[in-house]
């Protein structure tokens, strides 16, 4: 994944930079399955978000998360939000900061 090929901060190694990642991407399924986090795709763009008790992301994006999710996972927050998702929106970048507003900026 791209999100795990570089490291994040001074002195992380790549290794502890995939563990680091999978282990927030665990957190956030955990949460969704909980009830916790809810995924919101936004009506415009059909980005989708992850809100809710997150924590601490450690600069994963939510196209990072979305990206290890399995097809019944997909299909399951296309289910809840009513409308599908966008992949081309993902891959462009598009996300949420509070899941109402959608756009696309660097960090």
């Amino acid at each position: 994944m791209a999100c795990d090929t570089q490291p994040v901060r001074a002195n992380q190694s790549l290794s502890q930079r995939k563990q680091e990642v999978r282990d927030v991407i665990a957190a956030i399924k955990r949460g969704l399955q909980s009830g916790r986090i809810k995924a919101v795709v936004d009506a415009k763009t059909r980005a989708v978000a992850f809100v809710g008790d997150i924590g601490d992301r450690k600069k994963v994006s939510d196209a990072c998360v979305f990206k290890t999710m399995s097809a019944a996972e997909r299909i399951a927050i296309e289910k809840a939000a009513g409308r599908p998702i966008s992949m081309q929106a993902m891959q462009q970048g598009f996300h949420s900061h509070d899941g109402v507003t959608f756009a696309t900026h660097k960090h």
